[in-house]
């Protein structure tokens, strides 16, 4: 099983339950995700969200739709099909609520990746190899999506 694992650095520990769709809290860094068909919802410091949608497995270019399922929490972890062999996951840790995604099968190609569409009323800028979220208003990011790396079914780091 392959493994791409995207990492939402956000800032980590409680779960809950929020409308109708699995929520996890993080009042200590002030941040919440919500899962749904439509994508996660993160929210940080002050007001705004980001949209994150996952809408494609990318292989060498090539774009395979993805059909989110139902979103299923449990404890502080919320789980997502995708189809095309692809889930999501979501982890309210120390560090922050981290995002992956796990292929069942390997692919064929030599690249692979998820295609997402952003979306919310924050702004997004790059910051290294990663991207800031802030207001308008205010340009102090207010969420940093970070640190994303790859491992294999075995656990070993690929390039990302």
């Amino acid at each position: 099983m392959e493994r791409l694992l995207l990492s939402l650095v956000v800032y980590s520990m409680t779960t809950g339950a929020f409308a109708a769709h699995p929520h996890l809290e993080n009042p200590l860094h002030h941040v919440s995700v919500t899962v749904s068909r439509q994508g996660a919802r993160v929210r940080g410091i002050g007001a705004g969200h980001v949209q994150f949608s996952p809408e494609a497995l990318v292989v060498d270019g090539r774009a395979h739709a993805l059909h989110p399922g139902a979103a299923v929490a449990a404890g502080a972890r919320i789980s997502q099909p995708l189809g095309q062999g692809v889930s999501a996951w979501y982890l309210n840790t120390p560090f922050g609520i981290e995002q992956g995604f796990v292929l069942a099968k390997p692919q064929a190609g030599k690249q692979v990746g998820i295609r997402m569409v952003l979306g919310g009323d924050l702004l997004p800028s790059h910051h290294g190899s990663g991207l800031d979220f802030s207001a308008l208003k205010d340009p102090k990011p207010t969420l940093h999506y970070s640190r994303v790396v790859a491992y294999d079914a075995d656990h070993r780091r690929l390039p990302s």
